[in-house]
């Protein structure tokens, strides 16, 4: 975030997925590792443009960016935030997120003496999600695709006309709408 900051960045969201590695007896080597996902984002709401104002990003962009993503996943109803204080987020501005009463993550803005001793510019909002527990989400499914194009309305379709003689295309609309012209199926 530091350097994003230091290359005036005003607008940045930076997520990432890795494995983190737990002490844990019943797992082979004592070492379990667990698939997280985690985001910060930090600074403007929205680009620059000259007819919106400059607003900083706040809790519930960050909760809004998160519930999109597990939106994804088909399990955003069975999921539920709750405040709980966490030592590294700013007290009354952060929430545990909980998947079917199980504790799943975080979410929140970093308390600001975290901040000022990260060197961090502005509010930094932060969450992290144990992704593992989210393993048996739904995954959308892809269709093979129709060899057929898509179904168009009738202004849409070309049309392909064989004609006993060359009209131009010019005059060629003025010529099918002469009423001696037959129809064909």
């Amino acid at each position: 975030m530091v350097y994003n900051q230091n290359r005036q960045q005003n607008r940045v969201r930076i997520f990432e997925s890795g494995l983190r590695f737990v002490p844990d007896t019943q797992a082979p080597l004592g070492i379990r590792q667990d698939l997280m996902l985690a985001g910060v984002i930090c600074g403007n709401r929205y680009e620059e443009h000259w007819n919106l104002a400059k607003e900083t990003v706040d809790f519930y962009d960050l909760k809004g960016d998160l519930e999109s993503v597990l939106d994804l996943t088909g399990k955003l109803n069975e999921v539920e935030f709750r405040a709980e204080a966490n030592p590294a987020l700013h007290p009354g501005q952060s929430a545990a997120i909980y998947l079917k009463g199980e504790r799943i993550g975080f979410v929140g803005v970093v308390h600001p003496e975290l901040e000022r001793k990260l060197d961090l510019n502005g509010r930094t909002l932060v969450f992290e999600l144990e992704w593992n527990k989210l393993a048996d989400r739904v995954v959308p499914q892809a269709r093979e695709i129709s060899r057929f194009p898509a179904r168009r309305s009738a202004a849409e379709r070309k049309r392909t006309v064989v004609t006993s003689r060359w009209w131009s295309q010019k005059t060629f609309p003025q010529r099918i709408f002469y009423p001696n012209v037959r129809k064909l199926a």
